[in-house]
């Protein structure tokens, strides 16, 4: 196992789950760490969204990923527009 806090949660997940997001984790190329989401983990390892989603909140608490969130530029820029609109 590469991140050994994954250790801790192999008796509440199944093992082979755990350490198959282990390998998946460790060998994904650095351009795409950035981009790791419940939907991509899920269809990655085929599993629930709500496994996915509960894998990467431990990762998160245990400090091997980290949170960034994006905004999507047509949001942005409806976004922008309207708050010159109402000065």
């Amino acid at each position: 196992m590469f991140y050994k806090q994954f250790l801790t949660i192999t008796d509440t997940l199944n093992p082979n789950l755990v350490e198959n997001f282990d390998y998946w984790l460790a060998t994904l190329p650095k351009n795409n760490q950035k981009n790791i989401t419940a939907s991509a983990v899920s269809s990655m390892l085929g599993i629930k969204y709500s496994f996915a989603k509960l894998i990467l909140k431990f990762s998160e608490e245990q400090g091997i990923l980290e949170k960034y969130y994006l905004v999507n530029v047509l949001i942005a820029t409806i976004i922008w527009l309207l708050s010159q609109k109402i000065k």
